[in-house]
């Protein structure tokens, strides 16, 4: 009898076995990797797929054959060692070794063997999987070259967190910035930042922040030393697999001698070689720079232009090296005199320009031009001489809107020629209309006399403060034009024109007469010391013969002690003929009147003149008050004025006083009068007397 279910049985697992052959032989076939088996002494008994496409060779070629004609001639007994270890029962992983294509070309494996053993456990056999690492080995040696060209690099690549904390630091950063990578890693990257740049790396975070990149930023850093370092920085995010940003890289490219050369470049392109001195292409950019500014503030600036007398007798007689020692150190005499707003230039040949930045008109301009020329005056000694140097001045302020360089730099050179034509050796202001527009010039010449027969002046008076209490016994009286055409016209512009045509002396005496109108009537109300300064320009000073004593009658006229009239000259007044100013000094005094010399610091006078001439007060010019500070070098020469004055028993008034400050470091060093905006602006006589009732201590009055 048939035993069925015996038979049932062992088809079942006939059955069994062979659908997990088929299993197998699926997975084998479909496996990326080459599944080879093998004889343990190397003969081919299974070839999937895989080992087609990656050898070349079909299973129908490779069957029964000695596995030899995969290795290369070199690697036979790499083979043989490799059976025998498998023999042994060894399983073998990952290693790395070369095959042959059937096409002869090598291609690099990653092996995995394994023994095959019978049912009784012997090894009769090998397992081989043979991965193609060609693409592994390629990615590999990118990355080496990557992190060697990294390392190797001239250029620092660092990567750091969003937070802007250094993660790597390549031997190119420890090159430039002197840190190594240890010092650096964990470290803020803020560390190599100047610190007004601070901002510059939160800026740079916040960028990266929003996926964008910085290419060539140029910026400087600090080395470990803290020497400035130029930079051309190059920013990117980093991304993970998912693409969010999880850092940053940065190159940063050494371009310090980049700039260095090119600030050479730049130096010679902008700045004359014989001098140092800026050239006409920077002052071309300058004065752009200026008039866009009295655009957008409506302040003025001037340019002085600037002229060199007798130079080419110079080169002619003496050669071009006695004219190129002129040339220097006139540009040392002219960088020596102008202020750190200003901007000085050499035009071309012997010629110079000035800009004068932040002035309040003419006058100011034509102190520091005057300055600028006294300057210049030094004399040079050149090969065992002594040169001479002087110079034609010509002034253009800036202040109307429409007009462009060139028509100011036509401007001043109109003004220069017409110093020029006056001698040389002088300067002129160009008041508008000079050369060919000299309308508005000839006109205020030509309604001068009219002006002073049909009473079209006016008298103007700032209060002088005293700043131990702030009382007001004195004031400077300031003549002011109402023209009938052209409105209020200033004395900056109309005295120049006076004194150039002989009518200086008949304006000084309006002054003085209307002065002497009122002030019996002021001496009365604000008390006996009560006082009235008034400028008398140097011209009409020393010309005036007849002035002292004149003066002197109307004030004993007027029952007026001589205290009660104060004349205000400047500093050049005193470099007149000696014999003349002491007459008239001496006059000044004998009649009781004081002398005050207006816009101390600014002339050209001799401390020696001061100790020689009587002279009662010193008023400080407002260019020493103007940037007053407790740090600063007017504050210094200010107390230095103030101290020499009290020595010589001369009080002294600060000019051109505007802020509180100025006031509490002037009464610091005992200064003993203000006068400036602070206070009150020049006033009309109904004004100063409302000021005098309304804004004084009573007590001034009377006590005065």
């Amino acid at each position: 009898m048939v035993n069925y279910s015996l038979i049932s049985a062992a088809l079942s697992r006939t059955s069994k076995a062979h659908l997990v052959e088929q299993y197998c032989e699926a997975i084998v076939e479909s496996s990326d990797d080459a599944i080879v088996g093998k004889t343990i002494d190397g003969r081919v008994i299974s070839w999937n797929s895989a080992a087609e496409r990656l050898f070349g060779y079909t299973a129908k070629e490779v069957q029964g054959q000695s596995i030899v004609f995969l290795i290369p001639a070199d690697r036979v007994d790499e083979e043989a060692t490799l059976l025998g270890r498998v023999a042994r029962g060894e399983r073998i992983q990952h290693y790395f070794t070369e095959r042959i294509h059937k096409d002869g070309y090598t291609v690099p494996v990653s092996l995995a063997l394994s023994p095959v053993r019978d049912s009784a456990g012997e090894v009769i056999g090998v397992s081989g999987i043979a991965r193609d690492i060609t693409d592994q080995l390629r990615l590999a040696c990118a990355e080496s070259r990557f992190a060697a060209l990294v390392e190797n690099s001239d250029d620092a690549i660092i990567s750091k967190t969003l937070d802007g904390v250094v993660t790597s630091w390549n031997q190119g950063a420890q090159r430039i910035f002197g840190y190594s990578a240890e010092e650096m890693i964990g470290q803020p990257m803020l560390r190599l930042f100047p610190q007004e740049l601070a901002h510059e790396e939160r800026e740079i975070l916040d960028r990266v922040r929003a996926g964008n990149k910085v290419d060539h930023y140029k910026s400087e850093r600090l080395d470990k030393h803290g020497r400035r370092i130029h930079v051309s920085v190059t920013i990117s995010p980093i991304c993970d697999a998912r693409g969010r940003i999880v850092g940053v890289s940065s190159i940063a490219r050494d371009i310090t001698e980049q700039v260095q050369v090119q600030e050479v470049v730049e130096h010679h392109a902008n700045y004359d070689a014989l001098t140092g001195l800026p050239n006409r292409r920077l002052f071309d950019i300058r004065l752009g720079e200026f008039m866009a500014r009295t655009r957008n503030s409506g302040k003025p600036f001037a340019l002085i232009y600037m002229d060199l007398n007798k130079f080419k007798q110079v080169n002619d007689t003496l050669g071009h090296d006695a004219g190129d020692a002129v040339l220097v150190h006139a540009a040392k005499q002219i960088r020596g005199s102008i202020r750190s707003e200003d901007f000085a230039a050499r035009f071309g040949g012997d010629e110079f320009l000035v800009l004068l930045g932040d002035v309040k008109g003419s006058r100011e301009a034509r102190l520091v031009a005057e300055k600028l020329m006294e300057n210049l005056r030094q004399p040079l000694q050149y090969a065992g001489r002594e040169l001479s140097i002087c110079a034609s001045v010509g002034i253009a302020v800036h202040s109307r809107p429409g007009e462009s360089g060139k028509e100011l730099i036509q401007r001043a050179d109109q003004a220069l020629y017409q110093a020029k034509d006056r001698g040389g050796n002088c300067l002129q202001v160009y008041d508008r209309v000079l050369g060919a527009c000299r309308t508005r010039h000839n006109q205020l010449l030509a309604d001068l006399p009219i002006a002073l027969e049909r009473d079209q002046f006016d008298l103007h008076f700032q209060p002088i403060i005293d700043l131990r209490d702030n009382s007001v016994s004195k004031a400077e009286a300031l003549m002011r034009w109402h023209h009938p055409e052209f409105g209020p016209v200033g004395p900056d512009e109309f005295i120049p024109i006076a004194e150039e045509n002989g009518y200086i002396c008949e304006l000084g005496e309006w002054v003085f007469d209307s002065v002497m109108r009122i002030l019996p009537e002021w001496v009365a109300l604000f008390g006996p010391n009560f006082q009235v300064g008034i400028n008398k320009s140097p011209l009409q000073f020393l010309s005036d013969e007849t002035m002292p004593t004149r003066w002197a009658q109307r004030l004993q006229q007027a029952g007026l002690d001589g205290r009660n009239l104060v004349v205000e000259i400047t500093e050049n007044s005193l470099m007149g003929r000696a014999d003349i100013v002491t007459q008239k000094m001496a006059l000044i005094a004998e009649a009781g009147m004081q002398v005050a010399i207006d816009d101390f610091g600014t002339g050209y006078s001799s401390l020696s003149y001061l100790n020689r001439f009587p002279v009662d007060y010193l008023k400080i010019d407002r260019a020493f008050v103007r940037d007053l500070t407790r740090d600063s070098r007017d504050f210094v020469l200010c107390e230095a004025m103030v101290a020499m004055a009290h020595k010589l028993n001369m009080r002294v008034v600060a000019e051109g006083v505007e802020t509180a400050e100025q006031r509490s470091l002037l009464a610091g060093i005992g200064c003993d009068y203000g006068q400036g905006y602070l206070y009150s602006p020049p006033l009309g006589r109904r004004e100063f007397l409302a000021f005098m009732y309304t804004s004084c201590p009573l007590r001034a009055f009377a006590t005065a």
